[in-house]
């Protein structure tokens, strides 16, 4: 499934805040996981009403995989700002982690529901799809990753995946083309 990446937001935030908020995506960026946890939680001390520092805290969360953290940051994030389909989209992608295939699947349907043409939840309703076996419902998904955003690798490798459990190997290698075009190794 695919990562949504962090926010900085710098216009939005007052100067304490911003700096704890940027140190902590560059610990996480450094791989200090422990310190960019301090530095958002210091940003939540700071302003607890920002969805901002609990979504970037629930991503280091994940990332180290403490998923019930994660989740409870980005339902805070969700209560202050639940508009925003970046956020139901990483609460979709720690359930789906977590094995709550349907709450992943309430949560990916709630970002689409508030941004249809978001690639990465599409990918991220695909591969719920693909891992449940509706190969015909996971191949549409991807599909309509791609179509929103060519440039999603991921998208293009799991329809690849998709076309070949589906039987056609044409599409496949079609699709196969395209990951290996836009794919960074």
């Amino acid at each position: 499934m695919g990562k949504t990446g962090f926010f900085i937001g710098r216009s939005t935030l007052d100067d304490v805040e911003a700096y704890l908020n940027n140190k902590g995506i560059d610990y996480t960026r450094a791989g200090l996981y422990d310190k960019a946890l301090e530095s958002f939680s210091e940003a939540i001390s700071l302003d607890d009403s920002n969805p901002l520092f609990h979504f970037n805290i629930a991503l280091v969360y994940e990332h180290v995989n403490r998923l019930e953290e994660a989740v409870l940051s980005l339902n805070r994030a969700i209560k202050l700002k639940s508009e925003n389909d970046e956020y139901w989209n990483e609460l979709g992608l720690v359930y789906y982690k977590q094995g709550e295939r349907e709450s992943a699947e309430r949560c990916l349907k709630q970002a689409l529901k508030l941004n249809q043409n978001s690639s990465a939840a599409w990918n991220n309703l695909g591969v719920l799809n693909f891992t449940g076996g509706n190969m015909k419902d996971a191949c549409n998904c991807f599909q309509a990753s791609v179509k929103y955003d060519g440039e999603n690798a991921d998208a293009w490798y799991n329809l690849a995946d998709t076309w070949e459990e589906l039987g056609d190997r044409r599409k496949s290698y079609e699709a196969r083309e395209q990951y290996e075009k836009r794919r960074n190794d």
